[in-house]
């Protein structure tokens, strides 16, 4: 069995807003759609680690279909992908890509996320990597800001 440990992240929604509170963007005001900035994965007791990044032509176009190749091959080769909050946002995001880049769907895997694990042995008050890593003493994650977002697809020097 192949476990493969899988993260992504991506780009905020680039919209027109009339305010700051409960919006509802219609596809009109959509200036940016998401794309897939980044992702990495390992497998599972092995120390290398993989990762696919947009460039800054490529974060100014949007544009995540050259990443795509390098995750879509290591999800088709596992068996197991283990993520945290997966099921609800890693999974479906990375599915969508391949559609629109073109990609087949790769074959079939299970997922362990462990987010869904968390809420159904724990009662934590946050099921969040960061304070589950820090309850397990595994450590925090690195602080970010929105503005580190910005910077990642500005390609100002200061981002994390």
């Amino acid at each position: 069995m192949k476990y493969l440990v899988l993260d992504i992240e991506t780009s905020p929604i680039l919209g027109y807003v009339w305010g700051l509170w409960e919006q509802n963007l219609s596809q009109e005001q959509v200036v940016n759609d998401w794309f897939v900035i980044t992702w990495s994965a390992k497998w599972l007791f092995e120390k290398k680690i993989y990762e696919g990044k947009v460039t800054p032509k490529e974060a100014k176009a949007c544009n995540d279909k050259r990443i795509m190749s390098g995750v879509w091959e290591l999800i088709n080769e596992a068996d197991i992908i283990i993520t945290h909050n997966g099921i609800r946002f890693d999974l479906p995001k990375l599915k969508s890509k391949f559609i629109e880049n073109g990609y087949v769907p790769p074959s079939k895997y299970l997922n362990v996320d462990t987010c869904k694990q968390a809420k159904s042995v724990f009662g934590f008050t946050y099921n969040r990597l960061d304070e589950l890593g820090q309850k397990f003493g595994i450590g925090k994650k690195l602080d970010m800001s929105f503005v580190d977002w910005k910077n990642c697809l500005t390609n100002d020097n200061s981002a994390k």
